[in-house]
């Protein structure tokens, strides 16, 4: 099956789009500059995880390895119960790259292919969110957006 635009997944690279974008914008209003660099980290290793999952399939297996797993769960255990909202968006995050590339791959896009969009279409957003959130007047619109839609609907 030869990939065309008529059957590009048009809803799951959206969806990356909108995850990376509310990132990038969530980046913006953070006071403390180096919190960017731990996203940044997250946003590498999700990647790195999708793309190389034989890694996440090593750790599976039992042996020595499982002791590895078994650590790895419970951080991040540790980390969803000390820390709820970055663990649910990194997780976010994970599960829309995931879709994204197991959407792309069975159109029959290839891997290089899908990494290169996938990859433009993440750095993108979380760069337009990031300049979003930064923007006086965009912060103004969303403010004044629920009067608005008020007086349009009632």
């Amino acid at each position: 099956m030869k990939p065309s635009l008529s059957s590009f997944p048009w809803l799951s690279v959206i969806c990356i789009g909108i995850a990376y974008g509310l990132l990038g914008w969530k980046i913006s209003g953070l006071a403390a500059f180096w919190l960017i660099d731990v996203w940044l980290l997250t946003v590498v290793l999700i990647f790195i995880l999708i793309w190389r999952g034989q890694f996440v399939l090593r750790l599976v297996r039992m042996g020595p390895r499982s002791l590895v797993l078994i650590f790895c769960l419970s951080m991040a255990l540790t980390l969803a119960l000390s820390y709820p909202e970055p663990f649910g968006l990194s997780l976010i995050l994970l599960l829309t790259v995931l879709l994204g590339r197991l959407e792309l791959q069975t159109q029959g896009w290839g891997r290089k292919i899908t990494l290169t969009i996938l990859s433009v279409v993440a750095g993108g957003a979380m760069i337009g969110g990031w300049f979003l959130g930064r923007s006086t007047v965009a912060i103004e619109v969303f403010h004044q957006l629920p009067r608005w839609l008020q007086l349009v609907f009632g």
